[in-house]
């Protein structure tokens, strides 16, 4: 499939479709970017059942805000319309390739309760230690109160606590 331009009028759709979606944030003149693209690129041609985008960060100012991407290249990384990865930085090739990997190897059932722990829902503390254990190096949410975590592309929210209680993790308040 190769590499396609994603812009505010396609944005949701695409992440929509489901699947996984990498994006690469971007700008042309930002030498890191260029120099990360053929090993994106690369990637992209080994992997057709994976989409991977490029949003222009110069032409798609009001998205960049939305997502408040303040470095770029910036990689994020959704499966199942749910933010898993968020970093920036250009990555050599082989760390892109297993990003990918651990992606496809992503169990949904770990995806969903890491999520529903992060929305606040209480879940069981030893499947939430396995669906960390699980996701460990590709979920990159934040536990504390100065990070943002991504849950859903729509859905910003900021992380205060997440504390076992009676073996049951409770993520406490969410304020947009």
């Amino acid at each position: 499939m190769g590499v396609v331009t994603i812009t505010k009028e396609n944005f949701q759709q695409t992440v929509e479709n489901g699947g996984i979606v990498l994006i690469d944030w971007w700008a042309p003149w930002c030498g890191p970017c260029r120099a990360f693209a053929p090993a994106y690129e690369k990637v992209a041609e080994a992997n057709p059942d994976v989409t991977f985008g490029k949003i222009n960060t110069d032409e798609e100012q009001e998205l960049a805000a939305a997502f408040n991407i303040r470095s770029i290249p910036t990689l994020m990384i959704f499966r199942d319309k749910v933010l898993l990865f968020s970093q920036p930085g250009a990555l050599p090739q082989n760390a892109l390739e297993e990003l990918v990997k651990k992606a496809r190897e992503l169990g949904a059932k770990d995806v969903t309760i890491v999520v529903q722990s992060l929305e606040g829902t209480k879940v069981d503390a030893r499947q939430f230690g396995e669906a960390t254990a699980a996701c460990a190096g590709l979920v990159n949410y934040t536990i504390n109160h100065q990070k943002d975590a991504m849950l859903r592309y729509k859905e910003p929210a900021r992380l205060e606590t997440l504390r076992v209680q009676n073996d049951v993790v409770d993520a406490g308040d969410f304020a947009n």
